[in-house]
């Protein structure tokens, strides 16, 4: 008897098969055929994965209701591959990945994965550890890469027996016999990335045998240089298969997908996590992938050619409902049959060999289960219960709708077991002290009673290690007919207590975890409808996770709500919020404006949602409605008044108020507020032409950036600077190279455009207009606007082309929305008038020269004045 069914039911004579399979004699065929199709591509596998082009039949897909059996399936199929070779000339690799956990999502650490398992049976991967490196360096600057897949939760839980950051940089070190102290990524701080490694593959001219090699690690986004390191570990891998193969052995590699349905979520989309994992799939034809979930997989669709990198019946055509019968190809996993349903409650409980349910019983339990396993499996623990307790059970007492089993069930559970089913219904996953805080007079014994129970499952890997079926966990409140039945105050009681636990764990944790903090975000969020609401810390965990760039948890937060519950209001606005960049500003601007006529939505969601809007309407040039939107948020001095000085001080600097802007105060302690304020006093210095004040407030800002840990902010800070040198002293580039290098790493296209228009001006060499012009119309395109046009307005002057900087100059008066950088209107002026030298029309309103016009008027001259002599 295994554990779990020796703590359901005590030390008796019945013997359970708890985890008995019941043969899909189909589906372990449909395995079996797989397998032999793949290895078919072992003798050619280097070619395989070279080609590009050719129909892709790696796929192998069971898809049906909850409940049915998938994952059983699954998991059965993983243990029988991997304990079926008998012999040294066959070697069987695998990676599981269940996407119910979330992060499991998450590309890089899939591919990581992916190079954990391969690493069990080699230590050293060659293209795809150099290619890794790389985009290590490109994607994390500034972080030891041994350090933080040695020392990082999410990474530990990849696979425990390969010490995955040690290989990696043993292997790197080998391939480009380099020690550790010489290559960046195994040192901490350094920000410059992209560099180091690239430069010593140079150097050592290492794998040039690889096609694709010098392709992927010469792309500069680590975005999407991530998309395509799956292709050079499978090149790695189809070597080894190659070489196997000739020598009569066999070397495979199977990746179990689990629970799909988490990531075929609405419509597929270029860049979605399904686009993204089916080019993975696509990109490694010799390992075989095998799919389990609710759901069809749709990349053979017509539908789906446009919206995914690589689809249609020519791409998948083994994926295609008229594909026949030829393997892999996809399955409808039924219930069982009333045969199976039968075998599988005998094995289930037995005692001398012999069945323990009567025949009676077993038939009317078949009758009512239609087949769904689970349901099987909780009317045999049902029965033991019953039985061990002294009573024969009848047939009367089985074939209940599924919501009676949870009723049978609590009726033999003592009161504090009861509660704890009750808690661990109202979470996705807990552990013991998670629960515990729901319950906290109860005894540690009841807890451990509750662990071992067969209805719990227990992934130790995971943050949150426990968990109930779904099924079960949604049928426990509605099936509460209990005798201590809570009442929708106990309800929300219990709610109330663990949603208290994982906000005192949220605010412990002051690093940044996304995959922890995603975890907390979205286990507390699906609460809110008990509670009647959203918890205000939840507002600010979604802004904590917004600036983390975890956007895929916000959208997901409506995802476990029932139709009508009083927190879709504020899913809504998380999805808002996430989809912003794709949907645009006016659209976002209007579902938040739609979120906030709803009555449902709670004062601190009123406040996250009015500031969001505010932003949106700052880039549609609606900077007056803003102001009065956060204004009136600032008097309700709420949750978000820091985020909103910060924006009010932004937008008084883009308007020219320049007092005002000077004039915001923030909690200097806080490195985010201190970056902030010097942020913004460096900018209204900067405008007033007091280059050295402006220096010396970037310096603080930089300090503040570093603290704080961002790149980004780094970049910000880097780009204020870049902006500023420009004109002061155009010699040092170094701060725009490197900020424009993270913004492109980062993937933030007009703050890139800004700061290329800011070293276009740095650059510009006399006598070569063109090329300088070039640039800058090339960053006007991408978003720069204004920077870009008082560039060129600067550069004409001094080439001597005063008509063309009027022209310049007259299109920028013409463009200004309001009162929006109507400084660089007085700015450009002065420098007409000095390259003229006739009085040109300079008058900029609104704009609050803090020391008199006449005084920025002479700085800003001197800039041009330094400048013309280099001509």
């Amino acid at each position: 008897m295994d554990l779990d069914s020796y703590f359901s039911i005590g030390a008796t004579s019945i013997d359970s098969a708890q985890n008995t399979f019941t043969n899909r004699t189909v589906e372990l065929d449909a395995f079996a055929q797989a397998l032999d199709a793949i290895a078919v591509s072992y003798p050619r596998a280097v070619e395989a994965v070279e080609d590009l082009t050719s129909p892709r039949r790696n796929v192998l897909t069971f898809y049906g209701v909850g409940g049915i059996g998938k994952t059983r399936l699954s998991r059965e199929l993983e243990t029988r591959y991997l304990a079926a070779p008998a012999d040294g000339d066959a070697e069987r690799l695998s990676h599981r990945v269940d996407f119910e956990a979330g992060s499991a999502t998450d590309v890089e650490g899939l591919l990581l994965g992916l190079r954990a398992a391969l690493g069990s049976y080699r230590p050293c991967w060659p293209a795809f550890d150099l290619g890794f490196a790389v985009y290590w360096e490109r994607a994390h600057p500034g972080e030891a890469m041994r350090t933080v897949l040695n020392d990082s939760s999410s990474f530990r839980r990849i696979r425990r027996d390969v010490d995955l950051g040690s290989q990696l940089q043993k292997a790197i070190e080998e391939l480009l016999s380099s020690a550790g102290g010489v290559l960046g990524i195994f040192t901490a701080g350094a920000r410059l990335a992209g560099r180091s490694v690239r430069d010593r593959i140079r150097e050592r001219r290492v794998l040039q045998e690889c096609p694709f090699f010098e392709r992927v690690v010469d792309e500069p986004d680590p975005a999407k240089m991530r998309i395509y390191l799956s292709v050079l570990l499978a090149w790695d891998l189809a070597q080894l298969q190659q070489k196997a193969s000739r020598a009569g052995r066999s070397l495979a590699l199977t990746v179990f997908f689990d629970t799909w349905e988490r990531v075929q979520d609405g419509e597929p989309r270029l860049g979605s996590v399904e686009d993204l994992l089916s080019r993975l799939v696509w990109l490694m034809p010799t390992t075989l992938f095998v799919v389990s979930g609710r759901n069809r997989l749709r990349w053979a669709d017509d539908e789906s050619r446009a919206r995914m990198q690589w689809a249609g019946p020519d791409r998948w055509p083994y994926l295609d409902e008229g594909a026949g019968r030829v393997e892999p190809r996809q399955h409808l996993v039924g219930g069982l049959s009333p045969e199976d349903s039968d075998r599988f409650l005998r094995l289930r409980l037995m005692r001398d060999a012999e069945p323990v349910l009567s025949p009676e019983v077993r038939q009317q339990i078949i009758r009512a289960a239609h087949g769904l396993p689970l349901y099987l499996d909780l009317a045999a623990v049902r029965y033991a219960q019953l039985l061990v307790s002294g009573r024969t059970p009848s047939p009367e007492e089985f074939g209940q709708p599924f919501p009676e089993i949870v009723l049978r069930l609590m009726a033999d559970m003592s009161t504090p077991q009861r509660a704890l089913l009750r808690m661990a219904s109202l979470v996705g996953r807990f552990d013991l002290d998670l629960l515990l805080a729901g319950a906290p007079d109860l005894p540690d014994s009841e807890m451990s009673r509750f662990l071992r129970r067969s209805i719990v499952r227990h992934e130790p890997e995971e943050y949150l290690p426990y968990s109930l079926h779904e099924t079960l966990r949604h049928a426990v409140r509605g099936a509460d007919l209990a005798e201590d039945q809570w009442s929708d105050r106990e309800w929300r009681r219990a709610a109330q207590q663990l949603t208290d636990e994982m906000h005192r764990r949220v605010d412990r944790h002051t690093g940044g975890d996304v995959s922890m903090l995603s975890t907390y975000f979205l286990q507390a969020f699906r609460l809110a409808p008990t509670l009647g609401g959203v918890e205000p810390w939840l507002w600010q965990l979604a802004a904590r996770l917004q600036s983390l760039g975890a956007l895929p948890t916000l959208a997901l937060a409506g995802a476990s709500l029932e139709r009508g519950a009083p927190a879709q209001v504020a899913a809504d606005v998380f999805a808002a919020v996430a989809r912003r960049r794709e949907r645009g500003p006016e659209p976002t601007a209007r579902l938040l404006r739609r979120s906030l006529n709803d009555p449902e939505l709670d004062e601190v969601g009123r406040q996250f949602a009015t500031h969001w809007l505010a932003w949106m309407l700052d880039e549609t040039g609606d900077w007056d409605d803003a102001e009065q939107l956060r204004l009136g948020l600032i008097a309700r001095n709420g949750l978000f008044a820091p985020f909103v000085k910060h924006a009010l001080g932004r937008s008084d600097w883009i308007c020219g108020r320049l007092d005002r802007a000077r004039g915001w105060e923030f909690a200097l302690s806080d490195p985010r507020q201190r970056f902030w304020q010097t942020g913004i006093q460096g900018r209204v210095e900067w405008v007033l032409g007091r280059f050295a004040e402006a220096e010396d407030l970037y310096a603080q800002r930089l300090a503040a950036a570093e603290e704080f840990g961002s790149p980004q902010m780094v970049a910000d800070v880097l780009r204020g600077r870049a902006q500023l040198l420009c004109f002061t002293d155009p010699a040092q580039t170094g701060p725009g190279l490197e900020a424009a290098e993270i913004y492109r790493r980062l993937r933030v296209p007009v703050s890139e455009a800004e700061t290329r228009a800011a070293l276009a001006v740095s650059t510009h060499v006399p006598g070569e207009t063109a090329s300088t012009l070039a640039e800058l119309a090339t960053c006007r395109a991408s978003g720069a606007g204004v920077w870009a046009d008082a560039g060129e307005v600067l550069v004409r002057c001094l080439e001597g082309d005063v008509e063309g900087a009027h022209e310049v100059r007259s299109r920028m008066a013409t463009e200004q929305q309001g009162a929006a950088y109507g400084f660089w209107l007085a700015i450009t002026g002065w420098w007409l008038d000095e390259a003229s030298g006739q009085l040109e029309e300079t008058d900029a309103p609104g704009v609050t020269w803090l020391h008199g016009a006449d005084d920025a008027r002479s700085r800003w001259q001197e800039v041009l004045r330094r400048r013309i002599p280099s001509r």
